[in-house]
């Protein structure tokens, strides 16, 4: 349960207060000028007991920080850095073009600026390494520059604190121009992944590059009309997903399963994990298939000559 503002008069930065079933709750206040911070503008979230996480804005330009509480009240800050990126590409709005319209609607410039994350900086550590040195660095399929750029803004790579970077290649990437819906831009979805980091055994370093495949049926589809998708390892196992299709279930039942939603998975040691589903409709309500959740999972391991002979049922209930 939510409720707004439950002290106006005394604190009148309390957004709201998110009670569990247990009478458990936390509370959202935002303060514009912070005297505990420097000033700053800040949001805790904080529940009864006082335990509270706090963000504090614009340290630095384009630099926010989290405080939490460590081991014995000590201040643990990590440091959120952003940045700006420009995507710039060329895509199809509108199958229709206005007569004498100078906008051509069927090859439509994008050209939008977005505030991005650019570090995370872990909290500082005691020895080595030094302040600030563990981090995660993102990187995207866009730059700040007026040239048209490789994707449309995604995450395409992210240095880890160890140094390892993961890097990301997508269906749509250098795709510009006429031959792009928006819908299907809002379906690119991720083909490889790559996972390189440097090996060291026995005094001896190597680099390493680990690559994962994507890929779906139908070959090439996207969003929701992906059917299963598969994903083989650097080692050569696959586990695979399945995804519901159109559901026609009798008017007044509930559907064991809609479109999109995950029903069977296919693990690479041959394990197949199978989802129920079921509905929590509002009351009063004929909406029989709102508030998706998963009611049974049907586990079913595969043995030395690849038969399934038994199966777990967990049953959930929320």
């Amino acid at each position: 349960m939510v409720i707004g503002n439950p002290d106006p008069q005394n604190n009148p930065g309390h957004k709201f207060r998110r009670y569990d079933r247990n009478g458990n709750y936390v509370d959202v206040i935002e303060n514009l000028i912070d005297a505990d911070y420097g000033n700053h503008q800040t949001t805790y979230i904080r529940d009864q007991f006082n335990r509270k996480v706090v963000i504090e804005y614009s340290v630095m330009p384009m630099e926010d920080w989290i405080h939490s509480p460590g081991s014995g009240g000590e201040d643990l800050v990590t440091k959120v850095k952003w940045k700006t990126i420009n995507v710039n590409k060329r895509y199809i709005s509108s199958e229709y073009n206005p007569p004498g319209s100078s906008v051509d609607y069927r090859n439509f410039p994008l050209d939008e600026s977005f505030k991005v994350v650019d570090r995370i900086y872990l909290p500082k550590q005691y020895g080595t390494p030094a302040e600030d040195d563990l981090y995660y660095e993102f990187y995207y399929n866009a730059d700040n520059s007026p040239a048209a750029d490789l994707g449309w803004g995604e995450v395409n790579g992210v240095r880890l604190p160890s140094g390892a970077m993961v890097e990301y290649t997508y269906s749509f990437d250098d795709a510009n121009g006429p031959n792009r819906w928006a819908d299907w831009i809002i379906g690119n979805r991720i083909v490889e992944k790559a996972v390189k980091y440097q090996e060291t055994y026995a005094e001896q370093s190597t680099v390493r590059s680990d690559i994962y495949h994507f890929e779906t049926f139908p070959q090439g589809a996207s969003g929701s009309n992906i059917t299963s998708l598969s994903i083989k390892g650097p080692d050569g196992s696959i586990y695979t997903e399945f995804y519901a299709g159109d559901s026609f279930a009798p008017t007044g039942s509930i559907p064991l399963h809609q479109r999109g939603e995950l029903y069977k998975s296919l693990s690479a040691d041959g394990t197949i994990t199978e989802k129920v589903y079921s509905s929590n409709i509002p009351y009063n309500s004929n909406f029989t298939g709102s508030n998706r959740f998963v009611r049974y999972e049907l586990v079913s391991p595969a043995d030395s000559a690849g038969n399934h002979n038994i199966t777990a049922i967990r049953e959930y209930k929320y």
